[in-house]
């Protein structure tokens, strides 16, 4: 679960000693960005600045799929909603859902729940701090990896981590426990039903996805070059097509670059929830789905794992630089 999702990446090629430094010493306080706000702090520590040249401040005025789930027990009504799936997730790989029978009332006390977790005193969050995460399955961090190349990024993360859709409900915090439980039994539900049309828009069985398993005001993708805003559009979830997803379709569906905006005034709170395998295939092999190569569509990428994806990624950091650049086959 993310909270106060504020992204601002920053580097100094000059100094990265001096970069490092000051990033361990503030992971060392383990009271985040929220802390470093509340201890008065009259500007943004350099460590957090992104370099001009990596930022865009102009936005599209296109606009971002909308796809409405409603209807969805209708067989022709389906079939539009499988070809809009479709088109969303080749062209953009990022759809805002509506009428996707999450309520809105328990997507609204989930993102209160995380907002009440970090509005607690620190000496509490710190019971749940850990920066490494082999471990702990429920923790809160702010930028658990340290790296010379990237800027830090204006967040504070709570993360609850459903192993195989399970988690021992007395782990969560209590102060947002409920609302957490209660909100991944919806997700859950949603996650078996985009499987579902995300393998409809391949042209397979509704459940061959479910078989190898996949990821699922300020938040900007990058389209055509371009950022793109995701308006706020109450009561909407947003579907974001990751790499291990673009890797099994070959390039049909895309995985797209994301960013969150610093807001001037007011902070911000999202949950986000990542979908990877089962524990049981976390270190199986990932490639191109074979129903959907053909002589003139070879694969694009060598067969991966999830932890090895995950170990480059973690090490890359964030940035616009794809990770699955790392993962094609040479031409």
């Amino acid at each position: 679960m993310e909270a106060l999702v504020n992204h601002n990446h920053s580097n100094n090629n000059n100094s990265n000693d001096d970069h490092v430094e000051e990033l361990e010493n503030f992971l060392a306080t383990k009271s985040g960005v929220k802390g470093l706000v509340d201890s008065g702090i009259d500007q943004v520590p350099k460590f957090f600045i992104q370099q001009s040249q990596h930022l865009t401040s102009l936005s599209s005025s296109k606009q971002v799929p909308i796809v409405d789930l409603g209807g969805l027990e209708n067989k022709q009504r389906r079939k539009q909603i499988v070809n809009e799936i479709r088109e969303a997730a080749e062209t953009w790989g990022f759809f805002q859902l509506i009428n996707h029978e999450v309520p809105v009332t328990i997507i609204d006390d989930v993102l209160e729940g995380v907002r009440k977790f970090n509005e607690q005193p620190n000496e509490v969050k710190t019971e749940f701090y850990c920066s490494d995460g082999k471990t702990n399955r429920v923790r809160f961090f702010s930028n658990g990896t340290v790296n010379r190349s990237v800027a830090a990024n204006w967040k504070d993360s709570l993360l609850c981590m459903f192993r195989d859709q399970q988690l021992d409900e007395q782990e969560i915090p209590q102060v947002c426990r409920q609302v957490i439980t209660e909100y991944m039994k919806y997700v859950f539900e949603l996650k078996d039903t985009l499987s579902e049309l995300l393998s409809e828009a391949l042209g397979l069985r509704s459940d061959y996805l479910a078989n190898i398993e996949y990821n699922v005001g300020g938040l900007q993708v990058l389209h055509q070059n371009e950022w793109v805003d995701v308006p706020y559009l109450p009561g909407s979830l947003v579907a974001n097509i990751a790499d291990l997803m673009q890797v099994v379709t070959n390039n049909k569906f895309k995985s797209v670059v994301h960013r969150v905006l610093v807001g001037k005034v007011k902070s911000r709170v999202s949950t986000a929830c990542f979908f990877f395998p089962s524990s049981r295939k976390f270190d199986s092999l990932y490639g191109p789905v074979k129903e959907l190569l053909s002589e003139n569509n070879q694969p694009i990428y060598q067969e991966v794992c999830a932890s090895e994806y995950l170990t480059y990624y973690q090490a890359k950091g964030f940035g616009t630089t794809s990770t699955l650049l790392h993962f094609k086959l040479p031409r």
